[in-house]
């Protein structure tokens, strides 16, 4: 399962791609693991969608430029036939009910907020993305 992780500060991209593959060992997955790449902006995944094929994008909503929210955006809308299948979770620490709300409202598949220790959040992250996967698979 290709994971795309999507966050403006380098140090928090690094710790997700070592600690969301080392969930692997932890996860009921069946025949797949969980591949990570990260990029530092919004833009940045913009111009690799294209040529990459992701089955999820994790987001930090807070970003320069392009935040969590118009990316999500401007992915369901402008690039609609390639994200329609496309798990999409804003993963944040500069987060709000409000935000929480919109991100929802517009296509987001899960919202969560970067909270506690690295292990465990993580933790929680890698299994939004498998609970979601299994949801995409049964409506399928």
């Amino acid at each position: 399962m290709k994971v795309l992780f999507v966050d403006d500060d380098p140090s928090i991209c690094e710790q997700a791609e070592t600690f969301l593959e080392r969930e692997n060992e932890f996860l009921d997955i069946e025949d797949e693991e969980l591949e990570v790449e990260s990029v530092s902006s919004a833009k940045e995944a913009l111009n690799i969608i294209d040529d990459m094929e992701y089955d999820c994008i994790v987001s930090d909503y807070h970003m320069p430029e392009i935040d969590g929210l118009e990316f999500l955006d401007f992915l369901r809308v402008v690039k609609e036939e390639k994200s329609e299948e496309l798990l999409f979770i804003i993963f944040t620490g500069k987060g709000c009910e409000d935000v929480a709300m919109e991100a929802l409202n517009n296509g987001a598949d899960r919202y969560l907020k970067k909270e506690g220790d690295p292990l465990s959040q993580y933790g929680l992250l890698a299994e939004a993305i498998i609970e979601e996967t299994k949801k995409n698979q049964t409506k399928e």
